[in-house]
């Protein structure tokens, strides 16, 4: 989805990518940012989070169908991209109601609730 031309070995860095009909866009996420490629203006925008914390990583992603791209970290955070506005706000580990040390590893929407599945096979419901 880079309008340069890449090597096959920057293909593994994509962690995820998503199909977002009404912003006629792809968005991927790699280890480090979130990345837009608009189909129509075959225009490629890097959108990177400056509150990562160190070694913190961009782990999984998903869209809620409206306005939103929630990706989770390796930290165990969650960042909620509001596509309309292109700001983003982090909800912290420790507001997710999850268990002491179990982190997110997967995210997905169903029936317009984002589901956050963890290492430890447990799973929250935030709507």
């Amino acid at each position: 989805i880079y309008p340069e031309k890449i090597k096959r070995i920057h293909l593994n860095e994509i962690k995820k990518i998503e199909f977002v009909s009404s912003e006629k866009s792809i968005f991927a996420i790699n280890s480090n940012e979130l990345i837009k490629y608009n189909l129509p203006e075959k225009k490629t925008v890097r959108i990177n989070f400056e509150d990562m914390k160190n070694h913190e990583k961009l782990e999984d992603m998903a869209f809620d169908e409206k306005k939103y791209i929630f990706i989770s970290t390796s930290k165990g955070d969650i960042y909620n991209y509001n596509l309309l506005t292109q700001t983003h706000y982090k909800i912290n580990r420790n507001d997710l109601n999850l268990s002491t040390g179990d982190l997110p590893t997967q995210i997905e929407f169903y029936n317009n609730n984002l589901l956050i599945g963890t290492q430890n096979g447990g799973y929250t419901n935030m709507n």
